[in-house]
C-alpha cells in the first residue's frame, strides 16, 4: 500500500484506510472519499502542495497534507 500522495499521476487505486478524525473526515465523507472507493491522480500543483483527485463522476482539490493519510490500493492493469 501507499500514501495517496504518492499515487501516480492517472494510475488508479482503491482507498483503503483514511487516517483522519474529526471535522476532516466528515468533510472527506462529504466529498465521496471514503473506504473502497476508485481514486486516481489528475494533476498536482507546480509546487506539489496540491492535487486534483478523480473519484467516480467527481474531481475535487485536496492538499498533499491530506492525501498523506490517505492509504490506496495500486490497481493493477491486466
Amino acid at each position: 500500500m501507499l500514501s495517496l500522495d504518492c499515487l501516480e499521476l492517472g494510475k488508479n487505486a482503491i482507498i483503503k484506510s483514511i487516517n483522519v478524525e474529526g471535522d476532516l473526515l466528515e468533510r472527506f465523507r462529504f466529498f465521496g472519499v471514503t473506504k473502497d472507493r476508485q481514486v486516481s491522480v489528475l494533476k498536482r500543483s507546480l509546487g506539489g502542495a496540491s492535487m486534483v483527485i478523480h473519484l467516480g463522476s467527481s474531481s475535487i482539490i485536496m492538499r498533499r497534507e491530506e492525501a498523506c493519510c490517505i492509504e490506496v490500493e495500486l490497481i493493477q492493469a491486466d
